[in-house]
């Protein structure tokens, strides 16, 4: 649906959805200080969250209070499962407990994608999501994938430059509606 059709019936985007890809050469440099984490930490929950600030699960308020906070720390569980298709990798190497930054990949029928990447808003613009990326994109390349891809929301400025400025292009544009129908009593 068009956003002007949306209008047209009263409806409003609560999500610009941006695609990313970015094909991978297996040029990238080793990242020494990115490493791969396999247990939870309330460190790396606090990054999940803090990954969805711009998620229409945050911003469409009415979603019950929390749900994005629990939606987002599922997410981060299910990715340190340890299963094959699930990896999270954390920045700088060393404990999760001083994790500054949190990647997830997950493999999916034939592709890979980034789920979540968060850096610690006190650490933000010193190179550490690069970081990420880097170890991402050969994580993805030593798997035999060619392109890697992740999804972000528009409002989601920052995230924006951020993949475009490591190679990403933006390969789908999609607005996502919530149609909330009236509750019963």
């Amino acid at each position: 649906m068009s956003l002007a059709a949306a209008a047209c019936n009263s409806l409003a985007a609560v999500d610009d959805k941006r695609i990313y890809t970015v094909a991978l050469l297996g040029k990238e440099k080793q990242p020494t200080s990115v490493q791969p984490a396999s247990e939870a930490h309330p460190k790396l929950v606090a990054l999940a969250v803090q990954s969805g600030v711009y998620s229409r699960f945050r911003t469409d308020k009415r979603f019950a209070a929390g749900a994005y906070e629990q939606l987002y720390t599922q997410w981060l569980d299910k990715a340190l499962t340890g299963a094959p298709t699930q990896q999270v990798l954390i920045y700088p190497a060393g404990s999760a407990a001083e994790a500054q930054g949190l990647l997830t990949l997950e493999r999916r029928e034939g592709t890979i994608q980034i789920g979540l990447l968060a850096v610690d808003t006190e650490w933000r613009r010193r190179g550490i999501g690069q970081q990420l990326l880097n170890a991402a994109k050969r994580e993805a390349y030593a798997a035999g994938f060619s392109t890697l891809q992740v999804t972000t929301q528009g409002a989601n400025a920052a995230a924006c430059r951020l993949y475009e400025q490591n190679g990403f292009t933006l390969h789908q544009r999609h607005y996502v509606f919530h149609i909330w129908l009236p509750q019963e009593e």
